[in-house]
């Protein structure tokens, strides 16, 4: 017996309670989660899978596998369509009407092309901005379907729109990532009087909607989550008609490709017995592996904190990786890590992309999580957010000094690693040779300067490399850095511009982070950066058009240690010796806009508790826009576009006093004092080119 089983889980006896997915989300009411933290919370990850009855329907096997033809895996696709067909059947679409399915070329997008036509449309006018996958949507699917490209001009893609005669519906799946949706307005305008309107994206902000054309036009809106039972088996119907085709027999294009999994799938890594105690915490802990990996990857595994003896398991690739704190964030463990939020979530991928989930999650997976990809390479784990990524090395135990050695001044001899110090030594090598931190290295030779290290060794003494924990009279804290992320200059590939450009050490070796720390303090300068595995740069900024990657960019073994190096001629992995940032921007000048913000965007803060260099920091480093500017006398706005329609003034217009404790100038009544540090931000030489440093702490 062939059966199609929903994942939509509804209460029985509460209409008003939101929907749930089975397995997937709780939903937004108490009653919806009480169902999913009980009866129907494992859902398919479960071996024996147990789902409402009414979730269930039954699918006429014969004429789909054997008439019409569809393999079992084509038929998964019903799920797809049937979240379109909830959404057209919710705002009763008719036969015969034109239909707008904006965008179209996604997962769901395409599929309402299908199902309007399945369902007897007109027309249908798919939207979209990718110009190639439009073509793929509407290919095979005749006259009936038309494509407009989303241009972001909301009246020439109104008018494209109304080319194709009075438009009835309007089907909207706008992916979350959107924010303001031009298409939507664009649509708007070409419905006819009493048009009509499904919602079903997935925006997390609140949209603006024409509220007034609404009322005028008569148009009715309708939000719709996912379908119900009825409409799934509308659905079916129109499916074993043969009216809605699925895959390649129906004239669909698909993509991919369906394989028999093997009878016993091969573990690529290491099979691991579980013993007492164990738990994935305490296996993630012992291989250097991401916790929940050890729980999704192994069926056999019902409950991370009560495992069952003598089960083989399967260990992941090893990662980097960082054990989870009670009171983590997404935000503060991606910043003590140098990484972005959404890395965090990509590297973990059990992560919702708002990280709602990130510590309710480790309750059934466990709190390690990777901090690299898991490709089997890894440098240890970070146990918290104030751990230095690279402690220095320690001896085990004391030795004896080398025979006929000449001890340098005020070195006792109770240590466990010793060097010569040779003619052209000098101190980069020699801590990234050891993996001995500067600060470690002075404590225990008291002759070196911490400021003038090289020129402190002297030829032919014998200096302390590894000392032993119990030799130091007081605890040794390792030395603090911060890492601020893998970098790149990369904005302008016609300049040549770097990230750090006041110092640098090209192709040492051994080169590690304390040995490139060690030396850019030395000539006074706080941000440090490695690349290519064996080159040390400095400075005392960040310089115009750095812009942080990927951090898996910056992937490349350091020639003195674990640690990872920039790969790129232009990739850096960046670190700082104090938490201060410093960047390089420009002045561009004074600006007025009565109507709308110079800036225009929804990231603003008041001035009264912050400076200029603080807000810089924050919108250029953290929040990865090419503008901020100070606007009347106590706003600060930032993002990556400018008002077209802002007028340049004179600069004098902007020396407003700001409020607040500080003494920087701020714009006047409806004007902005802009800055960036996007170098083709700069749109003429009439514009301010002063260079400013910024510091905050």
């Amino acid at each position: 017996m062939l059966a199609f089983v929903s994942g939509v889980v509804r209460p029985r006896d509460n209409t008003s309670a939101s929907p749930a997915l089975l397995g997937i989300m709780m939903g937004y009411t108490s009653e919806s989660q009480a169902l999913m933290e009980g009866e129907w919370r494992n859902g398919s990850w479960a071996e024996l899978v147990k789902v409402p009855a009414e979730n269930v329907n039954l699918l006429n096997e014969l004429v789909l596998t054997k008439r019409l033809g569809y393999a079992i895996e084509d038929l998964g696709y019903i799920i797809t369509l049937a979240v379109a067909y909830g959404g057209l059947s919710d705002i009763c679409m008719k036969t015969g009407e034109a239909v707008i399915v904006a965008p179209a070329t996604g997962k769901f997008g395409s599929a309402a092309v299908y199902v309007a036509l399945a369902m007897g449309a007109r027309k249908v006018i798919a939207m979209g901005r990718n110009q190639e996958k439009l073509r793929r949507v509407i290919a095979g699917t005749g006259d009936r379907v038309v494509s407009v490209p989303i241009t972001g001009n909301i009246e020439n893609d109104a008018a494209a729109l109304q080319i194709h005669g009075p438009i009835d519906v309007y089907f909207d799946i706008s992916p979350k990532l959107e924010s303001t949706p031009s298409y939507l307005r664009s649509a708007f305008i070409a419905l006819r009087p009493k048009g009509r309107v499904s919602l079903m994206g997935s925006i997390r902000s609140d949209v603006e909607l024409p509220y007034l054309m609404m009322v005028i036009k008569g148009l009715r809106v309708q939000g719709t989550f996912m379908y119900t039972r009825q409409q799934a088996d509308e659905l079916i119907g129109l499916v074993e008609s043969g009216l809605l085709p699925l895959a390649k027999p129906g004239g669909i294009e698909t993509s991919g490709q369906t394989s028999q999994l093997p009878e016993a799938p091969a573990c690529l890594s290491d099979v691991y017995t579980i013993k007492p105690n164990d738990t994935c915490d305490s296996l993630a802990l012992k291989y250097i592996v991401s916790s929940a990996e050890i729980f999704i990857n192994n069926p056999d595994i019902f409950d991370c904190y009560n495992m069952v003896e003598d089960v083989s398991v399967c260990l992941p690739f090893q990662c980097n990786t960082y054990e989870v704190k009670e009171n983590d964030t997404c935000i503060s463990v991606a910043d003590s890590l140098g990484l972005r939020p959404r890395d965090i979530v990509a590297l973990n991928p059990w992560i919702d992309d708002d990280c709602h989930n990130f510590l309710s999650g480790t309750i059934t997976l466990g709190r390690i999580i990777c901090t690299t990809p898991s490709d089997g390479q890894y440098s240890h784990t970070v146990n918290n957010t104030e751990s230095d990524p690279a402690y220095s090395k320690y001896a085990d135990e004391a030795v004896p000094l080398p025979k006929d050695a000449i001890l340098a001044e005020n070195t006792t001899k109770e240590y466990g690693h010793w060097y010569t110090i040779q003619k052209e030594d000098d101190c980069v090598q020699l801590l990234g040779q050891h993996y001995v931190s500067l600060s470690l290295f002075t404590a225990t030779n008291p002759s070196i300067s911490p400021g003038n290290c090289t020129m402190s060794l002297i030829p032919g003494q014998t200096y302390c490399v590894g000392p032993t924990k119990k030799v130091l009279r007081k605890p040794f804290t390792p030395p603090r850095y911060w890492r601020l992320g893998c970098y790149s200059s990369g904005i302008d590939p016609t300049k040549s511009t770097r990230v750090l450009i006041l110092d640098k050490l090209s192709h040492v070796k051994p080169m590690s982070i304390l040995a490139c720390k060690a030396y850019c303090l030395s000539q006074s300068l706080r941000f440090f950066g490695l690349q290519n595995g064996d080159s040390c740069l400095c400075d005392d900024r960040l310089r115009m058009d750095s812009r942080r990657i990927h951090h898996w960019s910056c992937k490349s073994r350091c020639s003195g240690g674990p640690e990872f190096c920039g790969r790129e001629q232009d990739t850096i992995e960046v670190f700082s010796s104090y938490e201060e940032t410093g960047v390089e921007y420009t002045s561009i000048g004074c600006f007025v806009s009565k109507e709308e913000r110079v800036i225009p965007g929804n990231d603003y803060i008041t001035w009264e508790n912050i400076n200029l260099e603080e807000y810089a920091s924050f919108s250029t480093v953290d929040l990865e826009n090419d503008y901020f500017a100070l606007q009347e006398d106590n706003l600060c706005v930032c993002g990556n576009e400018s008002n077209p329609r802002a007028t340049k003034v004179s600069i004098e217009e902007c020396d407003i006093e700001c409020t607040g404790e500080n003494m920087d100038t701020c714009g006047g009544k409806d004007r902005a004092k802009v800055y960036t540090t996007n170098s083709n931000r700069v749109i003429s030489s009439s514009l301010s080119k002063d260079i400013y440093l910024f510091f905050f702490s």
